[in-house]
């Protein structure tokens, strides 16, 4: 597979991950999403993907 298409494999896992995840968010991690996206999401680089809360979700899914 080549780079390009290695990387729209990557981003659409990414995509599957958090839309399978944000089922088990609590409404107050939620908000907390949706404010962080309303400050950092502008357009410059920084993504959904990218909240710092993701890994709080993910640990307590992994338990």
């Amino acid at each position: 597979m080549d780079d390009k298409n290695q990387n729209k494999n990557t981003y659409l896992l990414n995509i599957e991950r958090i839309m399978e995840l944000s089922q088990s968010m609590t409404d107050e991690e939620k908000e907390a999403l949706h404010n962080w996206e309303r400050i950092y999401v502008t357009g410059d680089g920084l993504s959904t993907s990218d909240w710092p809360g993701w890994e709080s979700v993910i640990n307590r899914r992994s338990h």
